[in-house]
């Protein structure tokens, strides 16, 4: 298994192997920061909001540090929009980012796990700080997993920019169904 120094995976349904999708042994090559990563990233952050059905909502999230030095610059800011609608009744709906337990890592939770949503939600994340080596950037994407054939799916989108020299990957307008296991990686 190829190890990658920064790991971004977007989960809501289960605490499995954010690399080994649920029914097979597919794996995925999950992007991770950089092994400069300050230690002080190492903590949780997240927010919940009431979402109704009537007028939709957002959610935003952005968690960041550095020690002095751009090269340990380590960044990410996600946003969730659920669109009028979109819910058949009023919610929370909690975003959680989380780098105690994945060192050099990063994953996103969203709740409640039962979510699906009528109209897809509206995905937007960046991050910085990622290392790529070794990682051909021109086949990065955003992915969910099929828990029906248990396969690692790319995920309808706007777009996903990376910028190896930089460290950074931006995905954009990523439309999320259901709150599911996403992660931002390699087939």
């Amino acid at each position: 298994m190829l190890t990658i120094s920064l790991m971004l995976v977007l989960s809501a349904c289960n605490s499995e192997s954010p690399m080994q999708s649920n029914n097979s042994h597919q794996e995925l090559k999950v992007l991770k920061f950089r092994d400069a990563a300050p230690l002080t990233l190492h903590k949780k952050a997240n927010i919940k909001k009431n979402i109704t059905v009537q007028e939709g909502g957002s959610l935003a999230l952005q968690h960041g540090t550095a020690d002095g030095a751009a090269a340990n610059f380590v960044y990410a800011n996600v946003s969730l929009d659920v669109l009028p609608g979109a819910l058949s009744a009023d919610a929370e709906i909690g975003l959680e980012l989380e780098t105690t337990e994945l060192q050099g890592g990063v994953a996103l939770t969203f709740e409640p796990h039962s979510v699906v949503f009528s109209q897809p939600a509206v995905l937007n994340l960046i991050a910085h700080g990622l290392d790529f080596s070794g990682i051909d950037p021109d086949a990065v994407d955003i992915f969910y997993d099929d828990a029906e054939t248990g396969m690692w799916i790319p995920m309808q989108r706007d777009n996903v920019i990376v910028d190896a020299e930089l460290g950074t990957v931006q995905v954009i307008n990523a439309l999320l169904p259901h709150f599911s296991r996403y992660a931002i990686g390699l087939p």
